[in-house]
């Protein structure tokens, strides 16, 4: 075979190629839900105290007090706006603001459900001393923490719902107190995630955020044309890695901002690159002929 015949069939067989993979699965052009922590599913922004019933972000599940406690679920609460700077936290953002999860009390010292008047009402203290939980004779330590804070957003694009869609990726900068993992559409049990978390963060205790890129991973970040789940845990340990005698509550909250898709121009470069393999394909075959003399 000639080199221009092979060329041509080169040409012919790379076009096949792009053809396949334009057509192949599912292909995303956007995303819509994507608000930061701290504002509802429309985009507004939630008052410093409250809750609202439309807000974008909701706790899920939590295990607290070495159970999940159906007091710490529902939407989310958006924390006081002075609190950031009164603790040394990231500053709340103007794409996303602390928020904290339903039942955290305004000052420490009382478990939450103990001090109702201060329930509710932009404070920060949930159970969350150490990585696990006591009891003795001598009283009940409240020692375990864990929050799962959720986000519900939609993949658009071409194909049908449900099928992974390999070229999206989520850009976000976030912080929590203690620390967080994060999960894309995960399998879970009893609320919790039990799948590959797609980032886990150090030890921050509120103090420094994480600017992050989640590409496309099969284990760990499977995004899907149609409804995803954002899911975040935090861990409410106050630094302590093994059980305390601590039973007091401790600070905890989620600050999520400028959270946005990013999706290559799929659209764009494939006829493009068709275009460019059918003129090579076919000058390949022009000149191959004039050669052969036919």
């Amino acid at each position: 075979m000639s080199r221009r015949l092979r060329w041509a069939v080169l040409g012919l067989l790379v076009l096949r190629s792009w053809s396949t993979q334009a057509h192949a699965g599912a292909t995303a052009t956007g995303a819509t839900g994507l608000e930061g922590t701290g504002y509802t599913t429309s985009g507004t922004a939630i008052a410093s105290g409250t809750t609202n019933s439309n807000s974008a972000w909701s706790v899920t599940g939590d295990i607290a007090n070495g159970v999940s406690a159906s007091q710490f679920l529902g939407t989310a609460y958006v924390v006081d706006s002075y609190t950031p700077s009164n603790i040394g936290w990231v500053a709340d953002q103007s794409s996303g603001v602390w928020i904290t999860a339903p039942g955290a009390t305004e000052y420490a010292g009382s478990y939450p459900g103990n001090d109702s008047s201060n329930v509710n009402n932009g404070g920060i203290y949930l159970p969350g001393a150490g990585t696990s939980y006591a009891s003795s004779g001598s009283g009940t330590y409240y020692q375990e923490g864990v929050y799962v804070y959720t986000l519900t957003f939609t993949i658009t694009g071409s194909g049908s719902a449900g099928q992974s869609v390999s070229n999206f990726r989520l850009d976000l900068s976030a912080a929590a107190d203690n620390n967080f993992s994060i999960y894309i559409n995960p399998t879970e049990s009893a609320g919790l995630p039990t799948s590959t978390a797609a980032y886990s963060s150090p030890n921050s205790i509120g103090t420094s955020a994480q600017t992050l890129s989640l590409g496309y991973n099969a284990a760990s970040a499977d995004y899907k044309l149609g409804s995803n789940t954002l899911v975040f845990v935090v861990d409410n340990t106050d630094g302590i890695t093994t059980a305390s005698s601590n039973n007091e509550t401790s600070e905890s909250g989620l600050l999520v901002y400028g959270l946005g898709a990013v999706v290559p121009e799929v659209a764009t470069w494939i006829p493009l690159a068709g275009a460019l393999a059918t003129y090579g394909a076919a000058v390949g075959l022009r000149r191959w002929r004039g050669a052969e003399g036919r």
